[in-house]
């Protein structure tokens, strides 16, 4: 998967994403940063990072799922433009057996013109 001109991964042992783009469209397919390294910035600037790739591989738009309960990962992708398109019900469910719904977002990203300007 990693090996796919269609995948992006960026990061390091602290935090990393992973994308996918195809045609015009990409998705964040997860993002992590370690416990010990949380709330340092790390996502937001390697979603920012991440874009600029998308972006340049075609991209237009990047779509993706959370967990309706993780209000710091919402709060984070609402501050980088992501906005709420969906919501999915019951779609994850935790060990405990509990579930909660899954939010689809996304991020209409500038074009290669506008970020070139």
């Amino acid at each position: 998967f990693l090996l796919s001109k269609n995948c992006i991964a960026v990061g390091d042992l602290r935090a990393f994403a992973l994308l996918r783009v195809v045609a015009d469209e990409a998705e964040l397919l997860t993002i992590a940063t370690r416990p010990e390294h949380q709330r340092q910035g790390l996502a937001r600037a390697l979603l920012a990072s991440a874009h600029k790739d998308i972006a340049d591989k075609g991209a237009t738009y990047c779509f993706l799922e959370v967990a309706a309960d993780n209000a710091a990962a919402i709060a984070l992708y609402e501050s980088l433009g992501y906005g709420v398109t969906g919501r999915r019900p019951r779609y994850y469910r935790r060990a405990d057996g509990t579930e909660t719904d899954a939010i689809t977002m996304t991020l209409h990203l500038p074009s290669r013109q506008q970020s070139d300007s």
